[in-house]
């Protein structure tokens, strides 16, 4: 690991002092790729081995954390002190579905249910009206 890391340096350093570079590319990680193609013209050997892989890797994190916050916040929404027994399934396959249909672009207003999935959402809420009658 450590020469690896150090190899990493090395190509950096070189990088840096390579006149003979064209990073004109419309799109980082293009450039990225292309450098990992570019060879030494005294040896023919990959030139860059390391530093292209580590960059390409930059690239794929995330530059903010904002879609992560609105899931959160759907969840806050759903499990609330009024719905004390929702479970983490239950809030999964909500959530799931929820992102589900607003990729597909459908408003849950349009959605089509089945009959029979009514027909069981039906008598699971008459099932938890009538056990808190009795309690």
């Amino acid at each position: 690991m450590q020469e690896e890391l150090d190899d990493l340096q090395v190509e950096f350093a070189h990088y840096q002092t390579d006149d003979e570079l064209d990073m004109n590319a419309s799109r980082a990680d293009y450039s990225w790729v292309q450098l990992l193609q570019h060879k030494d013209k005294a040896t023919g050997a990959v030139k860059y081995k390391h530093l292209p892989k580590v960059m390409l890797m930059i690239l794929t994190i995330d530059h903010s954390n904002a879609e992560d916050e609105r899931i959160f916040s759907v969840v806050r929404k759903n499990a609330t002190e009024f719905r004390p027994n929702l479970s983490t399934e239950v809030l999964s396959k909500s959530l799931t579905s929820k992102l589900y249909w607003q990729a597909a672009g459908v408003p849950c207003y349009k959605q089509e249910l089945k009959h029979q999935l009514l027909q069981k959402c039906k008598a699971t809420v008459e099932y938890n009206q009538s056990t808190k009658r009795k309690n």
